[in-house]
């Protein structure tokens, strides 16, 4: 098993991603951590194409995965957006 070089974006993406759920979960208000709850669904698709991009063939659908994943964090996801279309620049080249 190879680890291929992923822009540090995504990896950084990633771990903000992580910080907006996480802040949400962790609120009191039930409205806020039931956005919490929703909002882990696209962080576990970042995941998934975060480790696709790492450890698979299938570099440009794991950071297409984790580019369209990362709408749903913006303005935070721009971060994670950028790095994913460096990585599909890199693979289609």
């Amino acid at each position: 098993m190879t680890i291929k070089k992923i822009p540090i974006g995504m990896y950084i993406g990633f771990l903000v991603h992580c910080g907006i759920v996480a802040s949400f979960a962790l609120d009191n208000d039930p409205m806020r951590r039931s956005v919490g709850l929703f909002c882990t669904i696209p962080l576990a698709l970042n995941l998934i194409g975060l480790m696709l991009a790492l450890f698979t063939s299938k570099s440009a659908i794991g950071a297409k995965l984790f580019k369209y994943t990362s709408f749903l964090f913006i303005p935070a996801g721009v971060i994670g957006i950028l790095a994913s279309n460096k990585l599909i620049e890199q693979t289609t080249n």
